[in-house]
Order: structure tokens, then sequence, then C-alpha cells
């Protein structure tokens, strides 16, 4: 927890050759759409106010972890409180599309 923390709290120093090369690379959005009711198959994590999925099931869900949920039915959530975007996906009826 406490790492998580400092990460959270942390800035980029200057000339960051880590933070160089994640800048270089090509962000990729994809969509996952869940047909039926049933559970996700997915475990997501609060990062900030980011909801990035912990856990998936890759095999039924095809989402990649590590990935930040961007947006909930076409409605974007990326820069909304994690609350609110959990909040949404409490309650949800198909057909539900993750970005």
């Amino acid at each position: 927890k406490k790492l998580r923390e400092a990460i959270n709290n942390s800035k980029a120093i200057e000339n960051d050759p880590l933070l160089e090369a994640a800048k270089k690379q090509k962000a990729i959005f994809y969509d996952v759409i869940f047909e039926t009711k049933k559970p996700l198959g997915l475990v997501l994590e609060r990062s900030g106010d980011w909801a990035l999925v912990k856990l998936a099931n890759q095999d039924t869900t095809h989402v990649s972890i590590g990935s930040a949920l961007t947006t909930v039915n076409g409605d974007e959530v990326i820069l909304s409180d994690y609350t609110e975007t959990i909040q949404r996906l409490t309650a949800w009826q198909p057909p539900l599309r993750l970005g």
C-alpha cells in the first residue's frame, strides 16, 4: 500500500527514460461487448481515479490485464471518479460495451 501511495504522489523527472519510452508506445484501444447478463470475469483495481484490469478471464473476455477502462457504453470514464465508474457497472444490463 505504501508503494502505491508513493507512486500516486510521485512526479516525473526530466528526461526520465522510462517515461520517454512509454510516451513513444502506440496506444491500443479496443471494445468488449457483453451480450448476456452474467459475471463479467473481470477484477478492476483503482489506480488514482482510473479503473485498471487487475484480473481477467482472457479466454472468455478477451480483455488484457493492465488495461485501463476508458468507456462504458460509449461514455468516456477515463477522467471520471473511480467510484462513479464502478457504480455504472454494478447494475449493468446487456448489452454492455467496455472500452
